[in-house]
């Protein structure tokens, strides 16, 4: 007959089942404070980044503004393709909500280390998404000066399709001078891509030069409705915007 090992089976209660799941859930938190570096997070994993950014030199975060009450919330995915300690292979992926620049964005880069001694981090990456703003009128185009990309069409007067393409020689001869065109005819897509230097802005007022107005620059491509595509540029500087100039007209 033969002889069979006996087994005896691990039986964990439910709170021990549940402290187990619970420990490998918990999030590895870094509370910000003036010494941490990105650089120092090279194990894989999973790490949630809360506080204030007091500094901004030496941290290796893809963003310019720090100060006082500056709160920052961030979670950071790292990714370890190593064969070895002298053959790194590390990317960093990082989701980071800045309070004082108003908004949320996504940042890569990848650190290399070879045999033969050589090393380093790529500069970040911003992972840029496109907003669709579908239908907006050109006045409502105003309300978005945060950088990024956007698109849609603009609908304003309907009316203004019954002589529409007299309105596009219009828009199309005013952004060609000096002064400028004001609305973007009804009827046109659009692509934008917005440059907000807010960031820069704060930064040289630190320095000791004084307040800088902040400017805001929105240049779009066009499709109008009648198949031409042209590109045009205009300028928020203060609270006045500027008129849409001509940038290429092909």
């Amino acid at each position: 007959m033969a002889n069979y090992p006996v087994v005896t089976p691990i039986v964990y209660t439910k709170k021990e089942t549940e402290a187990v799941i619970e420990n490998r859930l918990k999030p590895n938190t870094i509370q910000w404070s003036t010494s941490f570096n990105m650089n120092d997070y090279k194990t894989q994993g999973i790490y949630y980044i809360t506080g204030e950014r007091l500094q901004s030199e030496n941290d290796n975060l893809p963003i310019m503004n720090a100060s006082s009450g500056h709160s920052i919330s961030g979670q950071l995915t790292v990714l370890d393709a190593s064969l070895s300690d002298t053959e790194q292979c590390i990317t960093q992926y990082l989701k980071l909500t800045n309070r004082l620049g108003s908004e949320g964005k996504e940042y890569i880069r990848t650190y290399n280390k070879y045999s033969n001694g050589s090393e380093g981090w790529s500069a970040w990456r911003e992972l840029k998404q496109t907003t669709n703003l579908n239908q907006i009128s050109d006045d409502g185009l105003k309300n978005y000066t945060e950088n990024g990309m956007y698109e849609g069409v603009i609908v304003g007067s309907i009316s203004s399709l019954n002589n529409i393409t007299k309105v596009i020689e219009n828009f199309l001869s005013t952004a060609s001078t000096s002064g400028g065109a004001e609305d973007i005819p009804t009827g046109t897509f659009f692509t934008m891509n917005v440059l907000n230097n807010y960031a820069v802005v704060q930064k040289v007022e630190e320095w000791g030069f004084g307040v800088i107005p902040r400017s805001v620059t929105q240049r779009a491509k066009l499709l109008l409705i009648t198949g031409q595509y042209v590109e045009i540029q205009r300028t928020l500087q203060g609270d006045v915007w500027g008129y849409w100039k001509m940038v290429n007209n092909l």
